[in-house]
């Protein structure tokens, strides 16, 4: 069986639902994942704020939910979250690590909160979220 995970929202609890940022009504997670001007981005597929991005990696989870930005543009420390999948997933374009993350276009269910509250600076959420690379 595997486990999912969510990293975002703060405040959720089990039985509660991870809808998309668009869903929310959280546009300005599309304007935050716009590529950066004069880097490369040929082959890469844009952030999709329609999909609720889960992962297998409980780091990314803790990396995202330290990103996490309400609509306002003020940050917050946001929560993990154990979630079951109710719907179809895919791979996740915007990764070269099929399996462990997925998206789905459905919402997913809460099973249990893993984490409250994770703050982490910039260089220790690039390393939870791509332990493989050397920061």
């Amino acid at each position: 069986m595997v486990t999912y995970y969510h990293g975002g929202v703060p405040g959720r609890n089990p039985g509660d639902q991870i809808l998309s940022a668009s869903a929310l009504g959280y546009h300005h997670y599309a304007r935050a994942y716009l590529p950066e001007p004069g880097v490369d981005h040929s082959g890469s597929t844009p952030y999709d704020p329609s999909f609720v991005s889960v992962t297998t990696h409980l780091g990314s989870a803790r990396g995202y939910a330290a990103r996490f930005v309400h609509p306002n543009g003020q940050r917050e420390a946001g929560d993990v979250y154990e979630v079951q999948i109710l719907g179809p997933i895919s791979d996740d374009p915007d990764f070269a690590a099929p399996g462990v993350y997925v998206r789905t276009s459905k919402p997913t269910n809460i099973i249990r909160v893993v984490e409250r509250a994770v703050v982490l600076n910039r260089r220790e959420q690039n390393r939870e979220c791509w332990p493989y690379r050397y920061y």
